[in-house]
Formats: structure tokens, sequence, C-alpha cells
């Protein structure tokens, strides 16, 4: 019985050694989980801790606090038994570049200027003009439908606040109507496959009026 008491006690005192949080069920640390652009101290900096107590700390505050960095889209939160909180992050993916003012953007779906180095996404497309990108992600959305337009493009330009032009890489100018996007895009990607219409032919295809389109 007695050799029993003593290797419990042994055991109790390593315990306490390993998870020292135990003594006074403070927050040892907070580890952030799955950013890949997003610095640990960017979001670590945003986390204020009024309250250090392992067990009555409040995790949606923690949760709020970093849900303010608009580059994250979710965050999940997890107490660990060693006095660890494990933060675990899904940051916002861009959808393409926004020109303004001859400066270079990165916006997500809603139009909303990205914080990231440019140099982890050089393949998304270019939109620009005013209002750009507010619209973009409807265009873009479109867009992809079509792998042969996309990678013909060298940008987009939202003309008037109220329809898009595409600008090709071979000079060349698509001017699409304000409706019926979809159908006109189709139409262009099927000229495209068409071995027998060469692009380089024509500066601007103009479809901005719906079922008519107009070469020159």
């Amino acid at each position: 019985m007695r050799v029993i008491l003593i290797i419990s006690a042994v055991i109790i005192l390593i315990v306490f050694s390993k998870y020292k949080f135990l003594r006074n069920y403070q927050i040892e640390d907070i580890k952030i989980i799955n950013n890949k652009y997003l610095s640990e101290d960017k979001i670590l900096n945003k986390i204020s801790l009024n309250n250090k107590n392992f067990f009555s700390l409040n995790l949606k505050n923690i949760g709020d606090q970093v849900l303010s960095i608009r580059e994250i889209q979710s965050v999940r939160l997890e107490k660990r038994f060693n006095g660890d909180i494990y933060l675990f992050i899904e940051e916002k993916q861009p959808i393409s570049f926004w020109i303004k003012e001859d400066k270079k953007y990165l916006i997500d779906n809603e139009g909303q200027i990205l914080e990231i180095k440019t140099t982890f996404y050089n393949n998304l497309l270019i939109v620009r003009g005013e209002d750009a990108n507010i619209k973009a992600s409807r265009i873009i959305e479109k867009i992809n439908i079509f792998p042969r337009i996309k990678a013909n493009l060298s940008y987009l330009e939202f003309e008037s606040k109220y329809r898009w032009n595409l600008y090709f890489k071979e000079n060349i100018v698509v001017k699409l109507p304000y409706k019926d996007i979809e159908k006109a895009l189709n139409f262009l990607s099927n000229f495209l496959m068409n071995k027998d219409s060469k692009l380089n032919k024509f500066k601007v295809i103009d479809m901005r009026v719906n079922g008519r389109v107009f070469l020159r």
C-alpha cells in the first residue's frame, strides 16, 4: 500500500511539472493552425485577454477578435489539457486582382481588399474600372466556365459602371452586353474554337446589342 502511495505521489509530481498550468490554471500558449499567408503575429496582436484563467476563458470573445481581421473567413478554437489554446484558421481566398489608380490589390468575392502579398497569387484575372471590385465575382464566375476565353484574357474592364469589356492578349477588345453575358461568352468561346476564325483578324468584337455581333 505504501509503495502504491509513493508511486501515485511521483506521478502527480510529474504531471504537475509537465502541465504547470494545473498549479495556477493560466493559459500557457496560443497556437495558430492552418494560416498560409497571414503571419502569427498579425493574428496574435488582435487578441486581448483580460482573463487568462483557462477554465473561465471566453472562447467566443477570442473568436470575435480574430474574425475582425478582414483576411480571415472563419476560426475554430479548442482548449487543450496542457493549457494551450488552438486556433484553426480558414483564410479568405482572393478571386482576382483589382487595378485602381495604378495600384494592384487582391480582392475577395465581396470586393474587399485583402492585405496579402501579391506574390502568393500570380495566375488570377485582373479587373479594372470604378466599382469593378464589387462586380468582379459574378463575371469571373461566368468566365471560369469558359477556359479558352480565360486563357487568352489580359484583363477585364468595368465600363461606365454597368457592363464589361474583355481585353485579350492579342490586343483585341470584346465588348460584352449588359444582359445575357453567359450567352455572349458561349458564342465567343465557340468562335475561339473555330479553327477558321482567327482572332487576330479583328481589333473589336462588339456584342453590346443582344443577338448581334459586329466585327471590325
